[in-house]
């Protein structure tokens, strides 16, 4: 008796308690702030047992998958820059199912898709074990959006597991918490149509069991079915980010091969056949599309040509038919790179630049300062890593042009997820390696010095033009730009929401900035998305973008980098959207409010009619 109550009052039990108790507020309680802190409290208990209690890996495989999921459920809303799109790529999804079940699954023609992506896995499994009862889906949605966010908690936690065992408890818990608060994978995790879990997983499990596969012959077999299974499943769900997918297998093969001292020919051969073999993976996959696409369309020349076009035109072509240049395909890229890759509500925002340089930097000095076989191994990782995750900004320029909504998640396949546990390693091992001293004097070489004030004085003046830019951003300078419409004037969307004007600049090439300038009037009290659908005339539906061309309009929805529950009474706000389109003039160009909480409309919505771009613009 005397020992259960010294069970039931210890530190370990009173931990417990605490958990149970940051665990039921994140379920029950409606009110984000609280959330937010039982989360915290949530974490930092888990940390503490992270490091008091030698657990054993299943025991950190668990708490991993559990705070991932959290995060996943419970912060997905928080990161509002990639909302908006995740539910728009969601949408697709549900209406397919919706029409599967409402005509039967083998509609079209046998298939359950429409036409511009007509065979993807996700709409076919989704479509087949739908409920007969319409009514059901919401329920059966809401289901399979959690189970799908598990799934990349328990991916990711295998990658942690991972670094815990190559690397440290250290290294293990910063990429926990740098998984736990990376806005792209966690809004991505749960979405029905990415299938994110399934991008990540080839890597994950390459760097997770390829030690355990190395050791004969006929498992280095059985390792390249399981590698080229695995890109064959992610490239029937889609063909986005493969580059990255097919590269990232291989790095963690040169790593444990170097780590093996293992000749240069055999990383070389072993690094090249695990790459051949995600190829071959997703060959299979197109091989199969191709056959379906023959079979809708009707001959093998349509389909082939249907296939390769819609390849051509997300990768060194153009979906829309524009005229692009290298520089501004550049420029595009560095807005990638200023996007947030680490997020902590409104606290604290870090770029993929901030981590990438930082990585560079610190890894560079690292190497020099230690100079052991390790130090060079995982230099080698990042490298490698960071040239497979900037592949897909090489082959995918067409997809990357028009979807800075969703392609910063390349930026975590696999560079940030390494680059979140290499950095306290370095840290660690080069505040280690300085504390032994040579006749007195520090060991550090005066370039290594300068590299590292270079980096400070580079992070200080990239935190101060960041939020210059920031600021920029909410208060653009529009008072010189042309209305877009008269009826655009002074217009009120809600008693709290008052639209003072919408504007319209050119940016050359068929790309246009539209600003909408709001202000508020009163509390607003919930986090809104301004929606806008432009409509073209008739003859102009074929010049919307492919995947639009069924729905009659192009979607232009702008979700505030600040949520408007946040903004202040009196201000005014400018919400900029930038658009590329070949249509000039639009029948019309309808805006309003939405809640992505609900997915209900609020207030008034604004309708503008027979906008022309090209007057408008000042071209």
């Amino acid at each position: 008796m005397v020992r259960l109550i010294e069970v039931i009052c210890s530190t370990k039990a009173a931990l417990i308690y605490l958990m149970g108790i940051a665990f039921s507020l994140l379920l029950i309680t409606p009110f984000q702030q609280l959330k937010v802190f039982a989360f915290f409290v949530l974490a930092a208990v888990t940390i503490y047992f992270f490091f008091q209690y030698p657990f054993r890996k299943l025991y950190v495989f668990i708490f991993s998958t559990l705070l991932l999921f959290i995060s996943i459920n419970f912060f997905e809303i928080s990161f509002a820059e990639v909302r908006n799109f995740e539910s728009f790529s969601d949408n697709i999804v549900k209406d397919h199912v919706s029409q599967s079940v409402e005509h039967g699954v083998f509609l079209f023609g046998g298939e359950i898709l429409g036409r511009w992506q007509q065979f993807y896995l996700q709409f076919k499994l989704l479509g087949l074990f739908a409920p007969n009862n319409a009514e059901l889906l919401p329920v059966y949605f809401y289901w399979i959006r959690t189970i799908l966010g598990f799934f990349t908690a328990l991916t990711l936690a295998l990658f942690v597991i991972a670094v815990r065992r190559e690397f440290g408890k250290w290294s293990a818990l910063s990429a926990l918490l740098g998984l736990m608060f990376s806005p792209w994978l966690v809004n991505f995790s749960m979405s029905i149509y990415w299938f994110i879990f399934a991008s990540l997983l080839p890597f994950a499990f390459s760097f997770m069991w390829y030690e355990k596969f190395r050791s004969s012959k006929k498992r280095m077999l059985l390792w390249f079915f399981f590698l080229g299974f695995l890109v064959f499943l992610k490239s029937l769900l889609g063909y986005e980010h493969l580059t990255n997918i097919a590269l990232s297998v291989a790095i963690p093969v040169v790593y444990y091969e170097m780590k093996n001292s293992s000749s240069f020919r055999r990383i070389i051969f072993r690094s090249v056949v695990s790459f051949a073999a995600a190829c071959v993976g997703f060959v299979f996959a197109f091989l199969l599309n191709l056959f379906q696409n023959v079979k809708y369309f009707g001959s093998f020349q349509d389909g082939l040509s249907k296939t390769l076009e819609n390849s051509y035109g997300r990768t060194f072509g153009d979906v829309l038919g524009n005229q692009v240049s290298l520089s501004q395909d550049i420029m595009i890229f560095i807005d990638y790179l200023l996007q947030p890759a680490f997020t902590i509500q409104q606290v604290l925002s870090i770029s993929h630049l901030f981590i990438i340089v930082s990585t560079v930097g610190l890894g560079y000095v690292f190497v020099s300062q230690t100079r052991t076989e390790e130090s060079k191994r995982i230099v080698v990782l990042l490298v490698l890593a960071l040239i497979s995750t900037l592949s897909w900004g090489v082959f995918g320029k067409g997809h990357m042009r028009y979807h800075l909504h969703l392609n910063s998640i390349i930026f975590y396949m696999p560079f940030h997820l390494l680059a979140f546990a290499a950095l306290p390693l370095f840290i660690h091992r080069m505040l280690k390696k300085q504390a032994v001293e040579v006749n007195g004097e520090n060991n550090i070489s005066k370039n290594h010095s300068i590299i590292l004030v270079f980096l400070m004085v580079f992070l200080v003046v990239y935190s101060v033009v960041g939020k210059v830019n920031d600021f920029q951003k909410q208060f653009p300078n529009v008072d010189k730009l042309t209305s877009i419409s008269e009826e655009a004037v002074n217009f009120k969307l809600t008693d709290e929401l008052l639209i003072k004007d919408v504007k319209l600049s050119s940016k050359g090439a068929n790309h246009y900035d539209i600003n909408i300038i709001v202000q508020v009037t009163d509390e607003v009290k919930e986090g809104f998305v301004f929606y806008m659908h432009a409509f073209p005339f008739s003859e102009d539906i074929l010049k919307l973008p492919e995947n639009r061309q069924e729905y009659g309009y192009d979607n232009w929805d702008i979700t505030p980098n600040i949520p408007t529950n946040e903004w202040m009474v009196g201000n005014e706000y400018v919400l900029t959207k930038t658009v590329s389109t070949q249509v000039v003039k639009y029948k019309e160009l309808v805006m309003g409010l939405y809640n992505p909480k609900d997915n209900l409309q609020y207030g008034i919505k604004l309708t503008l009619t027979d906008v022309n771009f090209t007057e408008r613009s000042g071209q």
